[in-house]
């Protein structure tokens, strides 16, 4: 499974990947770890530049990025990105109760959210 934003990649932005395109969500919609210049988490990492928190590791190439999760039926709390270069090494969903992989479903629910406003 690749999310819709991968899919739609045009051959031009596709290119500018520097290795081969792997969407970072499964076929059940999870993230996974072997990914690379997945879209949709780099609309994610866009906007929590510019809405949520992003910080920068000191000697160290990982940015660390978190948005919070719109209210919905699936999950509340926020959305951790761990990222090195054009992979992300991690991708989890927590509040204080517990702590889930990235889910695609809720990546477009903020991606949307955020349109919507």
């Amino acid at each position: 499974m690749t999310c819709r934003l991968c899919n739609f990649l045009s051959p031009e932005e596709r290119s500018r990947c520097s290795g081969t395109l792997k969407c970072a969500f499964d076929s059940q919609g999870n993230f996974k770890q072997d990914n690379w210049c997945c879209q949709t988490i780099h609309e994610l990492q866009k906007l929590a530049r510019e809405k949520g928190n992003y910080q920068q590791q000191a000697d160290s190439p990982a940015h660390i990025y978190t948005l919070h999760i719109p209210q919905n039926d699936v999950f509340n709390g926020y959305v951790v990105i761990e990222d090195e270069e054009c992979c992300s090494a991690n991708a989890i969903m927590v509040n204080s109760q517990e702590q889930r992989p990235l889910t695609l479903e809720i990546a477009e629910q903020i991606l949307k959210n955020d349109k919507q406003k």
